[in-house]
């Protein structure tokens, strides 16, 4: 999705001509996590929660987003001037961006992004309000906001190959975990079927895997 009332930021990732949609390098070893940070957590809370055939809010994937953030910020695990002991984290999407118009307005890509848009406002959590966070704090009185935006590739077209492994992992996660992120959305949302949704991912799939669609998150 180009949503053109909010500007992309001015960082332009450059496209690897020669990227092979099948080869993904392993280059993750340097910033894997370490260990689980789910060890203490019950198996009750692990199980998650099941609706319409799916289980929701469930952890199994932390370590590779654990790895995928770290290298979106450098190996920083965190760029606010805050203490050692911080206790409330934002964790934040805004829709999906393109720099050098290579996704087309029908794209399947631009349709589920559009959904996207549509289902979260009907839930009165607009999946863009962080583009306007800043805005509000300074509306209501605070001082020095800082507003930092990153793009994160949906696949490893990149030729940087920071933002390539970037890439690699969130497509990884956006294969495996679509149909969990949007089938309760779009089906509150937008009153789609479970079979709806799915049919509509097939598409949605392809391109993330096109190596010629330079989609990224802001």
């Amino acid at each position: 999705m180009v949503d053109q009332s909010h500007p992309a930021p001015d960082n332009i990732i450059q496209a690897d001509e020669q990227w092979d949609n099948a080869s993904v390098d392993d280059e993750g070893a340097e910033v894997a996590s370490s260990g689980s940070s789910l060890t203490s957590i019950t198996s009750s809370v692990l199980r998650g929660k099941v609706e319409d055939g799916r289980v929701y809010a469930v952890y199994g994937k932390e370590d590779m987003c654990h790895a995928k953030y770290y290298a979106l910020l450098e190996k920083s695990r965190f760029i606010a001037p805050i203490g050692e002991n911080p206790q409330r984290i934002l964790d934040l999407g805004c829709g999906t961006g393109c720099d050098d118009n290579t996704l087309p307005k029908d794209s399947a890509l631009q349709k589920f992004s559009d959904a996207m848009f549509e289902s979260t406002k009907v839930f009165g959590t607009p999946i863009d309000d962080p583009t306007r966070w800043k805005g509000w704090f300074e509306d209501r009185g605070f001082e020095d906001v800082t507003e930092v935006v990153y793009k994160m590739p949906c696949s490893p077209w990149p030729k940087d190959q920071r933002l390539k492994l970037i890439g690699a992992f969130e497509m990884e996660n956006l294969l495996y975990g679509l149909s969990g992120m949007v089938t309760r959305v779009f089906g509150k949302g937008l009153n789609w079927s479970p079979e709806q949704v799915q049919v509509f991912l097939v598409d949605v799939r392809k391109e993330i895997k096109s190596r010629n669609l330079h989609v990224y998150w802001p």
